[in-house]
């Protein structure tokens, strides 16, 4: 009788192994899922922002920004750095430094200062004109071509097509890495 009671009791305590091991799967699948829509929630969730200047809506999230919101803050970014004037320079260089990385900051900064120097002592003002916008949203890049347009004091200098190429990066928040004068894609 008591190996009957023993084999009843391994049995019970095989059925409730089995029970718990189960439970244990289901909830860890349960908890896996759960943190998986969280970081999809946390990193996917779309809001709209508005940039210093509004051209068309665009929509970012905490990990990923769409095409027209590179566009517009690259133009953003270019205005600053090329439609500057003597008196304007200090002022719109400030603000696009705003925009740099404490990374990059110390090498962006000082080209930025020695351009803000040769604008102001060589009296030069400049427009850049964009006919062209290529975005690459793999790699946060955008080609900008147009016409720039310069002057020495009111008097013009030749107009120049050129290209720049403005990178940046994104990690719930838009940073500026580069803006670079580039060969136009043929």
């Amino acid at each position: 009788m008591d190996s009957y009671i023993e084999d009843e009791k391994l049995k019970l305590k095989s059925v409730l192994n089995a029970f718990l091991a189960t439970g244990f799967g289901v909830m860890l699948l349960v908890n896996l899922g759960l943190g998986a829509a969280i970081y999809n929630m946390s990193m996917y969730k779309s809001r709209t922002l508005l940039p210093p200047l509004i051209s068309k809506a665009f929509t970012v999230s905490d990990g990923a920004v769409d095409a027209a919101y590179l566009e517009q803050m690259a133009e953003y970014f270019l205005a600053l750095k090329l439609n500057v004037t003597p008196a304007s320079v200090d002022r719109k260089h400030s603000r696009l430094l705003s925009y740099v990385s404490t990374k990059d900051w110390s090498t962006i900064q000082p080209a930025l200062t020695r351009e803000a120097t040769q604008i102001k002592q060589g009296n030069i003002s400049s427009v850049f004109d964009i006919e062209h916008i290529e975005v690459s949203l793999e790699t946060l890049e955008v080609r900008l071509t147009g016409t720039l347009k310069k002057y020495v004091g009111i008097r013009p200098l030749q107009p120049e097509t050129v290209t720049y190429q403005v990178s940046m990066a994104y990690r719930g928040e838009i940073t500026l890495l580069t803006i670079q004068k580039v060969e136009p894609i043929s």
